[in-house]
């Protein structure tokens, strides 16, 4: 505010991409259609990432890293 700019009213609302695609990428009808490959694995931990979207492409930075306990 000091800046001059107005703050965001907009509700932040947290959410995690798992794709991102181009204007150019086409209709999704069929690659949304199509069953997603499932496998089981364990998940140790994950990584919070703050992407920062540049005319060129996404930049990516990492946050936090959090490790799950294992027993």
């Amino acid at each position: 505010a000091r800046a001059g700019v107005s703050p965001d009213t907009r509700a932040f609302v947290p959410h995690i991409t798992l794709a991102r695609l181009g204007r150019d990428a086409g209709p999704l009808g069929g690659f949304l259609a199509r069953p997603a490959p499932a496998a089981a694995f364990d998940v140790t931990g994950f990584a919070l990432f703050e992407s920062v979207l540049t005319r060129a492409a996404a930049a990516y930075h990492p946050l936090a890293n959090f490790d799950f306990a294992v027993n």
